[in-house]
């Protein structure tokens, strides 16, 4: 309780930004981005297709919008909005989309095996209730789906379609994708 009062009154948060600072700043190199072949191959498909995609963007919840962040250690402040970024006010998604008419964007969650543990299940749950809330649509990719040594159906190409048309008509969202099997078992609380 101690340090927890200290950590606020002195760096200006809750505890756990502080802890989530330090490690961020222990465990990253500056610049040193982590991307999965899962990963590449998806932007090949969108790229391949004309689907235009943004990477390597940083999604602030509070100003509803995301920016560029090519750095693994979380800026201070928020670009847009010119706040300071809590933990949890933001979200790193490996892939964003625009619809044809660029009114909705949509994030693509390509996800490898750490996304079965619980604490990063229920961060991914957290964050596609936050996406939502702001009117992001997410779609979530596993590695195996997308991955030829793991799916036999090997269709990146079939999956960036099916996105990108998700996105243009978004009851199609609300009443196909968002309420499958496949969603709900990808993205629910553990």
């Amino acid at each position: 309780m101690t340090i927890g009062i200290i950590t606020y009154l002195f760096f200006g948060g809750p505890n756990y930004h502080f802890i989530y600072k330090f490690v961020n700043l222990i465990i990253t190199r500056v610049g040193d981005l982590v991307r999965t072949a899962a990963e590449k191959t998806m932007c090949k498909a969108l790229g391949d297709l004309r689907i235009p995609y943004q990477v390597f963007r940083l999604y602030c919840f509070e100003c509803k919008d995301h920016f560029e962040w090519k750095n693994w250690q979380v800026p201070d402040l928020c670009h847009i909005g010119k706040h300071k970024l809590w933990f949890r006010e933001f979200a790193r998604p490996d892939i964003v989309i625009e619809s044809s008419d660029r009114r909705r964007t949509a994030v693509i969650r390509v996800d490898g095996g750490i996304h079965e543990k619980k604490r990063v299940k229920n961060n991914d749950y957290f964050q596609t209730i936050k996406f939502n809330d702001c009117g992001v649509r997410v779609f979530i990719v596993k590695n195996e789906d997308i991955d030829p040594r793991y799916s036999p159906t090997f269709q990146p190409h079939a999956l960036a379609l099916l996105f990108r048309r998700l996105l243009d008509e978004p009851t199609l969202y609300d009443k196909i994708y968002s309420s499958s099997k496949y969603w709900k078992e990808h993205n629910r609380k553990l």
